[in-house]
């Protein structure tokens, strides 16, 4: 419209009411529009059909996705590709915590593990022991780890006193071993019999090194490590009848792992005879044993080592271990480290639940706070109790479908009404 025109129309005298009545439909019609695209912008923004539900959506079904793109690979005929899918798998499982998924799938990814276990090599072997405790993490029903224990063991058992296999396999598979016997709450008979397996491969390592005792295959000291912490684990287990039967059979042989030349498997020796006087102790409190004051004095020359001949990094992470188990067992302190994840805090006070939560570190790696927070059966082996609800998740999340059928009815109405009005302004310019 010619701007001559425009004014021309508004310095008529009889048009003041009008050109009144034009500015306030104007104003109407701006607030109205301003109104519908706030609310548009409400609805896209809020927990309707926000951006990040909608990208939250699409990266879980992208995770999904790719998760299933790796079962398949962990079936196919290459080494190589199972391998890969295999640590893809355990990569995707540490990270996130997906127990529907998993629980659906379960079967399937038991028959994986089992099939990679029997026929594949060192590598696809340790991948798929690891794989095989990040399954039953992710199962928050206990009553399925249960089945996972059941289906594995055996096939578990079988490759740790195979001397054949290679001993970096065997140590993943002791470690996998115990960690799912742990976490099954399996019967006294299995715990039993699995600690006795494992105690075949830590103490032949003494034999070896020099102890007493019949001459044994020789089994190298991060295998026997690897025995020694999956024993410790299990044996928090073992009921308060049994384990003063454990601790006078096996406290002795422990004490002489101290003497150990491999600085890991002297640290694994020492936490596991502190967490085995702890448990004592909790069923106890005069338990002495028969000399804790020669265990004492070994104790404090491991904390205050200086030979020159071992490493100057092993030397410190030794002192460092050491001292803290002699305070335990000369001042009745005990482990006092925090572990902060989002609003919360897990405290560790016991050796025994050290060992749980360094495990745990070690296998869930970079996503151990993400499992702090949501997972159920990690909370509840470490004492943390049931997730914490945050604010956003009490909001009903509404489907892909349904969010866009909202963004499209707001669209509409903005449309209509800026369409309606911005027809009465051209008939007042005219």
């Amino acid at each position: 419209m010619p701007k001559g025109n425009r004014k021309k129309a508004g310095g008529k005298s009889g048009g003041r009411g009008r050109g009144g009545d034009a500015d306030e439909e104007l104003h109407h019609s701006d607030t109205i529009s301003i109104t519908s695209s706030l609310d548009e912008r409400s609805v896209c923004d809020g927990s309707v059909c926000g951006d990040q539900d909608v990208d939250e959506s699409s990266q879980a079904e992208h995770f999904e996705e790719k998760v299933c793109m790796a079962m398949d690979g962990a079936l196919d005929k290459s080494a190589t590709t199972r391998t890969n899918s295999l640590l893809a798998l355990c990569t995707a499982f540490s990270k996130e915590y997906v127990p529907e998924f998993v629980e659906s799938r379960r079967m399937t990814l038991s028959d994986t593990v089992e099939k990679s276990l029997k026929k594949g090599k060192s590598v696809e072997v340790a991948a798929a022991a690891d794989l095989a405790v990040l399954i039953c993490l992710q199962l928050a029903d206990v009553s399925g780890v249960e089945l996972v224990y059941s289906e594995l063991r055996h096939t578990l058992a079988t490759l740790v006193a195979d001397n054949a296999q290679p001993a970096a396999a065997r140590a993943k598979c002791c470690l996998a071993l115990g960690a799912i016997c742990y976490l099954s709450n399996a019967e006294p008979t299995e715990v039993h019999a699995n600690m006795s397996l494992l105690e075949s491969l830590v103490f032949s390592s003494a034999r070896r090194d020099g102890g007493a005792g019949p001459a044994a295959a020789a089994v190298s000291p991060p295998l026997a490590t690897a025995a020694l912490q999956a024993w410790t684990l299990m044996v928090t287990d073992v009921s308060h009848n049994a384990l003063l039967k454990v601790a006078e059979s096996q406290l002795p042989r422990l004490t002489a792992l101290l003497e150990s030349p491999d600085v890991e498997l002297r640290i694994a020796a020492g936490e596991a005879i502190v967490a085995l006087y702890e448990l004592l102790w909790s069923v106890d409190d005069e338990f002495v044993g028969d000399d804790l004051d020669g265990l004492c004095a070994q104790l404090r020359q491991l904390a205050t080592d200086s030979t020159k001949t071992r490493k100057k990094s092993d030397r410190k992470q030794q002192r460092c271990v050491f001292r803290d188990i002699l305070h335990t067992f000369e001042d009745d302190e005990y482990p006092n480290d925090q572990v902060k994840f989002g609003r919360e805090v897990l405290l560790i006070d016991t050796w025994s639940k050290k060992r749980l939560y360094d495990f745990l570190a070690s296998v869930l790696r970079s996503g151990t706070n993400t499992h702090l927070k949501q997972n159920e059966l990690v909370r509840a082996a470490l004492g943390l109790g049931a997730p914490l609800v945050s604010a956003g998740s009490q909001v009903p999340r509404l489907s892909k479908l349904d969010r866009m059928y909202q963004l499209n009815e707001a669209t509409k109405c903005r449309q209509q009404a800026r369409g309606k009005y911005r027809d009465k302004r051209t008939a007042i310019f005219d």
